[in-house]
């Protein structure tokens, strides 16, 4: 899948068309960390993924106060219960109490 995100932001922010830019696929968003860290690439990931590297000084924010907002939802059925009913709650109530709302 395109990351359309990534597109949006870059020619919101910078004025960068998709036929300018240079891509890569990367497997998963811990290897592309690592490749940040390396200083073989930028990333848009997630803050909260990468609060450690931040505070360290491993990452830097080359964009600050610069974001972008993703709604996202927990899909379910209606009639669960049990232990399906206890993990749709428990996964509401972690998304509240650790993502801004």
């Amino acid at each position: 899948m395109q990351d359309s995100q990534h597109k949006q932001f870059l020619k919101q922010h910078f004025a960068v068309q998709s036929e300018m830019r240079i891509n890569h696929k990367v497997g998963s968003s811990e290897a592309f960390v690592a490749l940040a860290k390396a200083g073989l690439a930028y990333c848009l990931i997630p803050r909260l993924q990468i609060e450690d590297e931040l505070a360290k000084g491993e990452l830097v924010e080359v964009t600050p106060g610069q974001t972008v907002t993703n709604v996202i939802y927990w899909h379910h059925w209606l009639l669960e219960t049990g232990i399906l009913a206890q993990l749709s709650t428990g996964i509401v109530d972690y998304a509240r109490a650790h993502l801004p709302q």
